[in-house]
């Protein structure tokens, strides 16, 4: 209570959750469900276990460096080759693994495109030898950012250690050595309650801790090409008027159409999010399957319903030179490009597709959005007319993007990676003027909330 005293005047994170998250029960969790029946129900068509104790018989939690060989390096305690961030970051340093929360690895995948305003939610920037390591995650209840303390010790099956004698990470694709994927997913899985409670799910909620910015919900009308919006409020069980609880947090969130708010057409919702994009906010997309789909499975044309997408770019190619964000143009192409969160050759297989006669017709196209054929990592561009018919919902988070800036520690250079550090920071900062920009032309967001308002953004792309 002396140290919380003292140090919160000076802005300094005090540890306000239990540290005690080190069991594999713990670790683990349950999936939710209406009743103690169903979760189990959920539990053997998830993981083939009849009971939650078989099923941590079969997990051991292993420390990230214990992993044993991944790609070609092997992780020992006297080698340097794990990092926290290998090479900055990027949203292809992010894999599922063998659970349903491709909504939250595709809320970071998001957060991920703006590298300063990721790495500013871990409070250690280095690998440690302790294996412990602080981040901070946005609290709505307690409207403030709190600090969140993890281990390095992550779920493994144990059957794949004795098959492949490798220790394979559970959750997660395989990371090449690097460790913030794991730890904000385990994060989540803390606050949550287990990583069972991170199945299913939606990247609203989740850029609601990332950021803890104004989060809504434009969703497509069944059988109609006009777009609604759905707004979200987070926040206490009691602050709200028709509370959700998400998982076994001590957050809330409420939703309901907004009355007051004008449907928008296909062309109108494509400058609104050009508009979001262009103010580093951050965008998803998702599909409702039909009656007769299972969720998750892929369709014909590559896409999957009921499956989170990130939302990378809104681009009008071939139009530099009035490529304005609100010019509400109506004439040339219109391309959004996307990623799956699995991060591998389940994509979208119509026109400007990957290898598509789109892109050897359009060179220059391929140029100006510096188009990667074939590189079967998930991501890939539409044609918005595509995109309108096929996704029904996309979530829009409106953050604070005027405090993206963070020290980068350089970790392959561990003796002079912090000066290196420091020095490229102050570089660009005050020479590059990225200082100046963010701070003060970086987008602030908006009464997202306001009934009828929206979003400065919406009512003024439109």
């Amino acid at each position: 209570m002396l140290l919380k005293f003292l140090c919160e005047p000076f802005g300094a994170y005090v540890l306000e959750d239990s540290p005690h998250f080190h069991t594999t029960a713990l670790v683990l969790g349950k999936y939710e469900g209406k009743n103690d029946e169903e979760s189990l129900k959920i539990l053997h068509e998830k993981q083939s276990c009849k009971t939650y104790e078989d099923w941590h018989k079969t997990i051991e939690l292993v420390r990230f460096k214990d992993l044993g060989p991944i790609g070609s390096k092997k992780v020992t305690e006297e080698d340097d080759n794990t990092f926290l961030f290998k090479n900055g970051i990027d949203p292809s340093d992010i894999g599922q693994g063998s659970l349903g929360d491709c909504w939250l690895l595709a809320a970071i995948a998001c957060l991920a495109e703006h590298p300063d305003a990721l790495r500013k939610l871990f409070i250690d920037r280095e690998i440690n030898s302790r294996g412990y390591y602080k981040l901070r995650l946005y609290d709505a209840a307690k409207e403030k950012w709190v600090t969140v303390g993890i281990d390095d010790r992550f779920p493994v099956l144990i059957s794949t250690m004795k098959v492949f004698k490798k220790k394979k990470l559970l959750f997660l694709r395989e990371t090449d050595n690097e460790l913030w994927v794991c730890l904000l997913q385990k994060a989540f899985a803390k606050i949550f309650g287990g990583y069972a409670q991170l199945h299913g799910g939606n990247s609203v909620i989740a850029w609601s801790f990332l950021t803890g910015g104004n989060c809504m919900m434009l969703k497509r009308m069944e059988n109609q090409a006009v777009w609604d919006k759905i707004e979200y409020t987070f926040g206490s069980e009691k602050s709200l008027r028709d509370p959700t609880r998400i998982g076994q947090s001590s957050v809330f969130y409420d939703l309901k159409y907004d009355n007051d708010f004008k449907k928008k057409t296909e062309d109108e919702v494509f400058d609104v999010l050009r508009a979001y994009a262009k103010a580093k906010c951050l965008l998803g997309a998702s599909i409702q399957k039909s009656e007769h789909e299972k969720v998750e499975e892929e369709r014909k044309n590559g896409l999957i319903p009921q499956h989170a997408y990130s939302i990378l770019e809104c681009r009008r190619p071939g139009m530099r030179s009035m490529d304005k964000v609100y010019d509400k143009g109506k004439t040339g192409f219109k391309l959004i490009k996307l990623r799956n969160p699995w991060g591998d050759s389940a994509e979208w297989k119509g026109a400007w597709s990957d290898g598509s006669k789109e892109w050897t017709e359009n060179p220059t196209f391929a140029e100006e959005l510096k188009y990667v054929p074939d590189a079967n990592d998930g991501i890939f561009w539409m044609e918005w007319s595509d995109f309108a018919k096929n996704f029904t919902k996309i979530s829009i988070c409106d953050r604070d993007a005027n405090k993206d800036l963070s020290l980068e520690i350089f970790e392959d250079h561990p003796r002079c990676g912090p000066c290196l550090g420091c020095a490229s920071g102050c570089a660009s900062f005050w020479c590059k003027c990225n200082g100046c920009r963010v701070i003060y032309f970086g987008n602030e967001k908006g009464d997202a909330m306001k009934s009828g308002a929206g979003c400065t953004k919406i009512c003024t792309a439109v």
